[in-house]
């Protein structure tokens, strides 16, 4: 048994206690029945057959007919084959009477006696039960294999997509994140410097920390923080930035970088190098779950077709709200709105996370 899986030889016990149970129902509920102390030798004989019959029965269907006919769509071959064996075994089992003489040795055991037969009508009720049952324990277990397999498919598909989202996110922030540096060592090389030590703390967690399906959200939270204080440097001393989240951080658990992307959408689109603006960008923690709200000023695109809230993002938004699909699918709003007047993005992103 040291070879057998767990499922495998829990399948073995359960068969073996079934036939086990058979076996007394054919070799000792008879002599409880009728009150007889002994039966017959051949008695005994007649119901070892009978028990080997079952068991054939059971077994060549289970593992031959219902696979090879039933399963592949042969079901007029399939029923025809079943039916014989149901005759068979009502003609076998009266045979193995006749032969050991049963009826005549019977005389006086059973209240009625055996009358001589060529049908076993019992006989043929329990090869219809057994292979009933064979046919049905065989189809309960196809579908339930069906459904692992697709389960199991379904989710490697989810962790290759969840991979495949992961593998386009980072490289999208890197490549922001070091252009960014990359300008600033033109300008101001002390700060270029201090970014770079920044960056190895975000490139630190995002190795690390991403490669777990779940990080701390103070640990998010002290990532977005170093990130801010990156882009913070290539900026005009008169931009706004308002970064508010809570303070202590209550114990919970979410996706990592899951909220970057909102925030490295609002430093794109609200501030520039030249002429600044503001942005605000607010965390929040409820009982079960979190919030991020964040408003930038943006700039009217020369393009009308541009001027949409929807086109407010790129692949980063994109791949965080399929993301958010697959991993928190209807715990979580995300809206988008523009206020024309004041020349505003907001974002409003609330997820449940318990």
């Amino acid at each position: 048994m040291k070879g057998l899986s767990k499922d495998l030889y829990l399948k073995l016990i359960l068969h073996l206690l079934i036939w086990i149970l058979v076996a007394i129902l054919l070799f000792i509920y008879p002599s409880y029945r009728y009150n007889v102390p002994a039966l017959p030798g051949d008695f005994v004989i007649k119901q070892v057959v009978h028990f080997l019959l079952m068991l054939v029965a059971y077994y060549l269907n289970a593992y031959l007919l219902v696979p090879k006919l039933l399963l592949k769509q042969h079901y007029s071959l399939y029923t025809l084959t079943i039916g014989i064996i149901m005759i068979s075994a009502g003609f076998f089992m009266a045979g193995v009477d006749n032969i050991l003489d049963l009826p005549t040795q019977m005389q006086g055991i059973w209240l009625k006696g055996m009358e001589k037969s060529y049908f076993d009508r019992f006989g043929l009720a329990t090869t219809v039960i057994t292979l009933g049952i064979s046919t049905s324990i065989s189809l309960i277990t196809k579908v339930n294999k069906d459904n692992k397999a697709l389960l199991k498919l379904e989710r490697e598909n989810f962790s290759m997509e969840l991979s495949t989202l992961k593998a386009q996110i980072h490289p999208h922030f890197f490549f922001n994140t070091i252009n960014t540096i990359y300008a600033l060592s033109y300008k101001e090389a002390d700060k270029s410097r201090s970014a770079l030590s920044m960056l190895s703390k975000i490139m630190r967690y995002s190795l690390y920390e991403t490669a777990q399906p779940k990080t701390n959200l103070d640990k998010e939270l002290t990532f977005i923080l170093n990130y801010i204080e990156v882009m913070r440097l290539r900026l005009p001393t008169d931009t706004q930035i308002d970064f508010k989240y809570p303070s202590p951080v209550k114990p919970m658990d979410l996706a990592p970088m899951l909220l970057i992307p909102f925030i490295e959408n609002t430093f794109k689109h609200g501030l520039h190098e030249e002429s600044g603006g503001r942005i605000s960008i607010h965390v929040e923690q409820f009982d079960d779950g979190i919030g991020l709200k964040t408003i930038n000023s943006y700039k009217e695109p020369s393009d009308p077709m541009e001027d949409n809230p929807k086109k407010h993002g790129g692949i980063g938004i994109q791949n965080t709200i399929r993301r958010l699909d697959l991993l928190y699918n209807g715990k979580y709003d995300l809206q988008i709105k523009k206020h024309q007047d004041r020349h505003l993005f907001e974002l409003n992103f609330k997820l449940q996370l318990s």
